[in-house]
């Protein structure tokens, strides 16, 4: 049985072959439209511990140094348009940006995901109260 044979007798196997792949790069597409991947807690412990992610804590000064993740940077005035400084620390690391409930940084990593296709932008799900609430370590400013 010859290829042209198969799709004639078959038909219906490869239309549903056909559909189950369009559905997949559907799904894909909306992914990557969508932008941003949330990270729990423990993901963005590997990821800063595996890939040296860049913690970006977008939530106000005070707020920060009330208590902050080791190694997070504050910039509460984060925008679409990364600081140069640290536009050029990132050199493909993934960035993963903070807030107190996870919302602002989900909008923010949406459009740096647009702008910044090549480079891999992700918020933590549930912000601050989520790290809180696994009851992980927080430092404070002159804390050593």
């Amino acid at each position: 049985m010859d290829l042209s044979n198969f799709f004639l007798e078959y038909w219906y196997l490869v239309a549903l072959v056909v559909l189950f792949f369009c559905g997949l790069m559907w799904s894909e597409s909306e992914l990557s439209a969508e932008g941003g991947m949330s990270v729990s807690p423990d993901e963005l412990i590997q990821k800063t511990n595996r890939q040296h992610a860049v913690l970006i804590d977008m939530r106000p000064p005070k707020a920060h140094q009330e208590g902050f993740i080791v190694g997070s940077l504050s910039v509460p005035d984060m925008t679409v348009d990364l600081p140069k400084k640290l536009e050029k620390n990132l050199e493909k690391k993934p960035l993963i940006l903070l807030c107190d409930r996870g919302i602002q940084a989900k909008e923010l990593a949406k459009q740096l995901s647009k702008k910044y296709a090549s480079q891999q932008v992700h918020y933590l799900e549930g912000g601050m109260q989520a790290w809180s609430k696994a009851s992980l370590p927080l430092k404070t400013r002159g804390e050593k």
